[in-house]
C-alpha cells in the first residue's frame, strides 16, 4: 500500500521565510522517492514534529493563501494516490512521481506516455528486475548483489540531482558525465577500488538498456578502477601463536579465534561456515558449496580445525555476527603479540595516502581466506590445489589473495637454487624418514654390485668354457 508523507525543504526564501514542501512516496520496501511538491508555505504555518500544516487560530491577512495551500497539499496527495492506484507496480517509478506532480501544477501539460526512456527511469527498472536475474551459472542473483545495485543507484540519483536535474538522456551519459560521478565518489573519500565498484556497476546497467538507448550513450572508454589492495595475511608461525594465547578470561574474543583459525586453514568466507555445521569427526574430508559462487569445494581438514573442532565436541561454535567479529578478531590477534607496524597505501578521494597501522588493526574475516590462499602457496603446494580449495575459478583472481612480499619471493628463489645447485646427501641433516629410505637404498646399491661382480665372473667363466669346446671340436674333425 502507498503512504505519502510531507516535509518541508530547509532550504529557506528569508525574504518570505517560506520553503518548499517536499513529498515522500513509499510503496514497499526500498522504493522510496522524494520530489518537490513545488507548494511554498510561510515556515510559520508548518509543524515539523507532525509533518503537517498547523491549524491557525487567528485570521491574519494571509489566511486565505494559507488555506489555499492547505487545500492544494491535500489535493496534491489524493491525485498522487489515485494516479498510483492505476498503475502497475514496476510502473511506479521516481521519474513516475515527478510528472504526477508536474501534471498536477500544470493540468494543461500532458506527459507523453511513450516519451523517450530516461537514464534514471531505466536503472529503476533494472532494480525492479533483479532479483529474477540471473548469473553465468543460471543461479539467481544474491541479496547482496542486489543491495549493491541499489547502492549505485542511490549515487547515481544523488550526483544527478545535484546537478539540477531530474534524470538524463541516454545521450548524455558520455565522458563529462563520467568524469563528473567519478569526482562525485572521491568527494565521498571512496576508496578507488570503491569507485571502480560503482562504475563497474554503472556500466552492467547501461548494458542492460535496449539497443536502441545503449547505442545513445559513450560509455565503451568507462575505465574500471581496479587497484591491487595492500592487504595482509597471517604465516604460520603467526597462526600457531594465536591459537596458542589463553583467551579463557573474555569468552567472545575466544570464540572469534577460534572462528578466525577455522577460516584460516579451511580457505572459507564467513558466511560460508555455516554450510557445514554437522561434521562426522571419523571423516578428514569437509564437502559444501560456496555461498557466495556456488561452486562445490572438498576441504582437507587441517590439524588446528581438528582440535577447534574438538574443543566444541565437533560442533561448531556458537555464530557471532559479521560486524561483530571483526573487532573480537583483532583483539585475539592483538593478544597473541601480532602488532608488527605496517604501511599500507590506497587511494582515497583520487588521492594516493600512505597510513601505518599496527597488524592487528588490519586483520578481519577475510584475512582468513587470504591467510589460507598465501601459506598454502608458499608451501609449494600447486595453484590448482589451492584454487581447487578456495573456489577460484580464473588464476587471475586467485593471485590477488597471495600476499607474499618481493623480499619473501627472493628467499624462495634463494632456497630452491639451494635445492637445485648443492642437492642434500647422506651427511646433511635429514628427516627420519629420508634415512631409513636411504638406508635401503644403500643396502640395495651394495647388493647390485654384489651381484654385477658375481655376474662378470660368471660371464668370464661362460666364455672359458665355450673356448674350451670349440678347441675339443677342432682337434676333432
Amino acid at each position: 500500500m502507498a503512504t505519502i508523507t510531507f516535509y518541508l525543504s530547509s532550504k529557506i526564501k528569508k525574504a518570505t521565510n517560506s520553503s518548499e514542501i517536499y513529498i515522500r512516496f513509499s510503496c514497499g520496501r526500498g522504493r522510496i522517492w522524494r520530489s518537490g511538491s513545488n507548494i511554498n508555505i510561510d515556515r510559520d504555518w508548518w509543524s515539523t514534529k507532525n509533518r503537517k500544516f498547523k491549524i491557525l487560530k487567528v485570521e491574519g491577512k494571509h489566511y486565505q493563501v494559507y488555506l489555499a495551500a492547505k487545500k492544494k497539499l491535500d489535493d496534491l496527495e489524493k491525485h498522487v494516490l489515485s494516479d498510483c492506484e492505476r498503475l502497475d507496480k514496476n510502473d511506479i517509478t521516481k521519474t513516475w512521481l515527478v510528472n504526477c506532480i508536474k501534471t498536477f501544477n500544470h493540468p494543461e501539460i500532458i506527459i507523453n506516455k511513450t516519451e523517450d526512456l530516461q537514464f534514471l527511469q531505466h536503472v529503476q527498472h533494472f532494480i525492479d528486475k533483479a532479483p529474477q536475474r540471473r548469473n553465468r551459472d543460471g543461479v539467481h542473483l544474491k541479496p547482496n548483489a542486489i543491495q549493491q545495485y541499489k547502492a549505485t543507484q542511490m549515487h547515481l540519483t544523488n550526483y544527478i540531482q545535484g546537478t539540477d536535474k531530474v534524470d538524463v538522456e541516454f545521450q548524455e551519459i558520455n565522458e563529462t558525465f563520467y568524469n563528473g560521478f567519478i569526482e562525485y565518489l572521491q568527494n565521498l573519500n571512496f576508496a578507488q577500488n570503491t569507485v571502480g565498484k560503482h562504475i563497474r556497476i554503472m556500466k552492467i546497467m547501461l548494458n542492460d538498456a535496449p539497443l536502441k538507448y545503449r547505442g545513445e550513450s559513450d560509455y565503451s572508454k568507462f575505465k574500471v578502477f581496479n587497484n591491487t589492495a595492500d592487504s595482509i595475511y597471517l604465516n604460520e608461525d603467526e597462526l600457531n601463536k594465536l591459537w596458542a594465547v589463553d583467551l579463557s578470561k573474555t569468552p567472545t574474543t575466544e570464540l572469534a579465534r577460534d572462528w578466525f583459525l577455522i577460516m584460516c586453514w579451511t580457505a572459507c568466507r564467513y558466511s560460508d561456515i555455516f554450510e557445514f555445521l554437522d561434521i562426522d569427526k571419523e571423516t578428514k574430508i569437509i564437502e559444501f558449496s560456496h555461498e557466495k559462487t556456488g561452486n562445490k569445494v572438498a576441504i582437507p581438514i587441517h590439524h588446528v580445525v581438528k582440535e577447534v573442532l574438538e574443543k566444541y565436541n565437533w560442533e561448531m561454535p556458537a555464530p557471532l555476527s559479521n560486524q561483530n567479529i571483526n573487532p573480537h578478531i583483532q583483539d585475539a590477534v592483538e593478544a597473541a603479540g601480532i602488532n608488527e607496524r605496517v604501511r599500507v597505501s590506497k587511494t582515497l578521494g583520487g588521492k594516493k595516502v600512505k597510513q601505518y597501522y599496527k597488524k592487528f588493526e588490519l586483520v578481519g574475516t577475510h584475512t582468513g581466506r587470504r591467510s589460507f590462499c598465501t601459506n598454502m602457496y608458499k608451501m609449494g603446494i600447486p595453484t590448482y590445489q589451492i584454487m581447487s580449495i578456495s573456489g577460484h575459478k580464473s588464476e587471475k583472481n586467485f593471485l590477488k589473495y597471495i600476499k607474499v612480499t618481493n623480499k619473501e619471493h627472493a628467499n624462495k628463489m634463494l632456497e630452491d637454487w639451494e635445492n637445485y645447485y648443492n642437492p642434500k646427501t647422506e651427511n646433511n641433516e635429514t628427516s627420519p624418514e629420508f634415512n631409513l629410505l636411504n638406508t635401503k637404498y644403500q643396502e640395495l646399491k651394495a647388493n647390485y654390485e654384489a651381484l654385477s661382480c658375481v655376474y662378470k665372473i660368471k660371464t668370464q667363466q661362460i666364455r672359458a668354457m665355450e673356448d674350451e669346446i670349440k678347441l675339443l671340436k677342432a682337434e676333432k674333425s
